[in-house]
């Protein structure tokens, strides 16, 4: 009888050090963590549906096959990553390189607040 729970209990803790394993190969391999692998995962793509996975519930894809293709037969790429700042009377875009190890501003430019206003009615 303790050699049947004891054998339940190492395939217990065996079952959920491989489902940790699973877990954290997922969050840390395969989805994207910055500009660059998220464009590396449209290069990679198969089809649409798949890109439409990378996306959030909320957010409603309307990528083409067409577009697609384009993305993976040109090979000229420029990623740009940009980070809008509203200090309430001035607002800035940030524009940094992405697939670096440290990011480095690209330029900084002040916008006007309807543009700030217009982006922020974008955002979910």
């Amino acid at each position: 009888m303790e050699k049947k729970y004891r054998d339940l209990k190492i395939l217990t803790i065996t079952l959920g050090v491989c489902l940790a394993i699973m877990i954290g190969y997922y969050i840390f391999y395969i989805t994207p963590k910055s500009s660059w692998d998220l464009y590396m995962s449209i290069k990679g793509a198969d089809d649409v549906a798949e890109i439409e996975e990378l996306s959030h519930e909320s957010i409603d894809i309307q990528l083409q096959e067409e577009d697609l293709n384009y993305i993976q037969d040109n090979l000229e790429v420029r990623i740009m990553q940009l980070t809008a700042i509203d200090f309430g009377d001035r607002s800035y875009i940030i524009t940094t390189n992405p697939g670096n190890d440290r990011m480095e501003i690209t330029n900084l430019e002040e916008i006007p607040s309807e543009l700030m206003n217009e982006l922020k009615e974008l955002t979910p």
